[in-house]
């Protein structure tokens, strides 16, 4: 399964991110109302294939682990030796991209041998360390024949392609994406083309452009909203307990989960949105998104199972109510500190940037919870992911409940901890 998928592309370049997940937990103050719509009594009910030591969380003796190595687990592996060996920020003169190569499991290293020779040595060097440390895959050097920043950036302006000049350049219609291949040092333009069209491959500042024709014009992505999303569903997203047609929140969709013992990979919400019973199956905009399948009062968190099952992706919405900005969740907080930067991002309130105020807190049987200097939650942003992004990655650090109506931070958001999410449940977060 692709959870790229086309709605959320960037210019599909090489990049990568690793998830980091590491295990912790906290712990006390009496909540009032959950953060729920008021026509709603109250509530209830993985990307990250990472060896098993790594889960996020808290073993359970009776949870039976994983056996072995996934794919996936192998690659974020490679990754973490390159991020230990600074091959991938220590050396940005020479190192040109990575990709990692499932059928015969080799993690291929791409560098520009143009660079100053001293920098090329002790780049060769520290990959040589790399390859020593790779367990479970090859670890393959290659060379690549163009200058990645040249690269990129001829792609960039391609796809930016103002005025229309680089259609007439290149004698096509609408361009639509343009994709590098590090290993080729190629361009492929998606492109519009005519009967008239001759040229199908050109040579432009020494990188080989080649023209891919698609069928008709029209925008190349079809951006989606947290109000409008589909599946893989993505963290953050409206949810509605019955299929009308409305872009207004009941809750909203938390991150994305792995469960231990099965490897299956859920949605999430906060569990008062269930009520009695009575709210078993959510919607996005009339879509099915999933039903209630496990859950934990003391945390307040409920999974939903998709169907197909495991049709989520591990990203989430970022901005305002109706944004089509999504980060891709790369890591996980092992716990809140006091004064730590975070952000709610809420199907109804959007995006609100605050500070941890208090740690610990417990009320009727739910906790530990976490205080926010926040009072501006709003009805229907129960569940949402509360994160920190850089760039285009995310960190999750927890799930939205409510706020507090009286006592010492009487008006103040709260939410729980993905730590303690993950303990209760037996779930990891999922991440790119």
């Amino acid at each position: 399964m692709d959870h790229r998928r086309s709605p959320r592309l960037r210019m599909q370049c090489l990049a990568f991110a690793t998830g980091l997940l590491v295990a912790a937990a906290t712990g006390s103050p009496g909540i009032g109302e959950p953060h729920s719509s008021p026509e709603r009594p109250y509530a209830m009910g993985g990307y990250s294939a990472r060896p098993a030591q790594a889960e996020f969380g808290p073993r359970m003796p009776s949870e039976e682990e994983p056996p072995g190595l996934s794919v996936g687990a192998d690659q974020v592996a490679a990754l973490i030796a390159l991020e230990e060996t600074s091959l991938l920020n220590g050396y940005t003169d020479v190192y040109a991209g990575s990709q990692f190569d499932q059928t015969s499991r080799s993690l291929f290293i791409y560098y520009d041998d143009r660079s100053a020779s001293d920098r090329l040595a002790e780049f060769l060097n520290a990959a040589s360390i790399a390859r020593a440390m790779a367990t479970g895959y090859d670890l393959v050097l290659e060379r690549v024949p163009a200058n990645q920043d040249a690269l990129h950036g001829l792609a960039l302006a391609i796809s930016t392609n103002d005025q229309g000049s680089w259609s007439s350049t290149l004698g096509v219609g609408e361009i639509s994406a343009v994709h590098c291949d590090p290993r080729t040092g190629t361009l492929t333009v998606d492109a519009v083309v005519g009967p008239s069209s001759q040229t199908s491959e050109f040579t432009i500042d020494g990188i080989r452009v080649v023209i891919n024709p698609v069928a008709e014009e029209g925008p190349a992505i079809e951006n989606q909203s947290r109000d409008d999303d589909s599946q893989p569903w993505s963290g953050g997203a409206s949810l509605r307990w019955h299929s009308g047609l409305s872009s207004s929140a009941y809750c909203t969709a938390g991150f994305a989960w792995r469960r231990w013992s099965t490897g299956e990979y859920y949605s999430s919400t906060a569990e008062h949105c269930w009520g009695d019973g009575e709210r078993p199956n959510w919607y996005n905009w009339g879509t099915f998104l999933g039903s209630i399948y496990l859950y934990s009062k003391q945390v307040d968190t409920m999974m939903l199972r998709t169907n197909p099952a495991s049709q989520v992706a591990p990203n989430v919405f970022v901005g305002g109510n109706n944004t089509t900005t999504v980060r891709w969740v790369t890591g996980a907080s092992p716990g809140p500190s006091i004064s730590q930067v975070v952000a709610l991002s809420g199907g109804n309130g959007g995006l609100t940037v605050t500070e941890v105020v208090g740690t610990g807190s417990y009320s009727d049987g739910v906790g530990p919870m976490v205080t926010t200097a926040m009072s501006t939650c709003v009805d229907g942003d129960s569940g949402s992911p509360i994160l920190t992004t850089s760039g285009t990655n995310a960190t999750a650090h927890g799930q939205h409940k409510g706020r507090w109506t009286t006592g010492f931070f009487a008006g103040h958001c709260l939410f729980l901890p993905v730590v303690n999410i993950s303990a209760a449940l037996n779930v990891s977060i999922l991440t790119l």
